[in-house]
């Protein structure tokens, strides 16, 4: 564990990605560009710890998932939009290398300005 003062999430941050969800469905990117950097700023970093986390590394030898526009951005989030598959692991019931795609889409298109 290290001592940096900002820590991966503890927990799933699904009200963060509900709010990400909720965004980009709306196209409000610009109205509400600061919420949505904290937000996809949590999911980002719950997805790059369970991705990378030691012990837990999920990343195998798939292709890189390439997500390059708003409609394949949603459709990665929905996630957020339902409830786990009930009986499995939150960790496992989701997606995270698609939804980390998802999110990168975000930072490179919405908030790298």
């Amino acid at each position: 564990m290290s001592n940096f003062e900002v820590s991966y999430p503890k927990q799933i941050p699904l009200e963060a990605g509900e709010q990400v969800l909720r965004i980009v469905r709306a196209r409000s990117f610009v109205e509400e560009r600061a919420l949505l950097g904290e937000a996809v700023w949590n999911v980002q970093g719950y997805a790059q710890k369970t991705l990378l986390g030691e012990g837990t590394n999920v990343i195998g030898d798939e292709p890189e998932i390439v997500i390059d526009n708003e409609d394949d951005c949603c459709a990665a989030l929905e996630i957020f939009g339902t409830q786990p598959v009930q009986g499995a692991e939150p960790k496992k019931a989701i997606p995270w290398a698609l939804v980390f795609a998802a999110v990168k889409f975000l930072l490179e298109k919405y908030l790298n300005r």
